[in-house]
């Protein structure tokens, strides 16, 4: 699929999970379903394993240190599970919360925003853009894992 595709479906989907919480409009069905502990906790489980195999492109890069024409299908499979990150998230939390979890929310949707810029823009092509851009996305990254953690230990704790 191309770049524009993916991102237009990317957006797409981060405007749907916009547009159904200011919209308030509700699934009953999931609603409920998002009340139930065990579901919350394994739905959020499937998210946590989702944002650690999106380190999988870090790891190949960097630990194995892998070419860049080595990581591309790692890059493709990062790419087409960014796009799906809206999917994931609503199904866990309709809602982005308050407070913690608001700010949880808009760092994971920004990242994807950000995730779904397409590097072969020329605008990128400029060196100090391109590594701000890999800048923000790796930092956001760094900042969802250790929002994640915190909010694991939260959610445990209090239960």
């Amino acid at each position: 699929m191309k770049n524009n595709t993916l991102t237009r479906i990317g957006l797409l989907l981060i405007g749907l999970y916009v547009f159904q919480y200011v919209a308030d409009f509700k699934w009953l069905w999931l609603e409920e379903l998002q009340t139930d502990k065990s579901y919350k906790n394994w739905s959020g489980l499937v998210i946590f394993i989702y944002i650690l195999f999106q380190w999988l492109l870090t790891i190949v890069r960097h630990v194995f240190k892998l070419t860049t024409e080595q990581c591309r299908p790692y890059l493709q499979l990062h790419k087409y599970l960014g796009i799906i990150s809206p999917i994931l998230f609503y199904f866990h939390s309709a809602d982005p919360g308050y407070a913690f979890l608001f700010i949880l929310s808009v760092v994971f949707f920004a990242n994807a925003l950000i995730g779904l810029i397409n590097t072969k823009n020329d605008m990128l092509q400029t060196k100090w853009l391109y590594l701000l851009y890999i800048a923000s996305h790796v930092i956001l990254s760094v900042t969802i894992l250790f929002l994640t953690f915190i909010h694991i230990w939260v959610v445990f704790s209090y239960n």
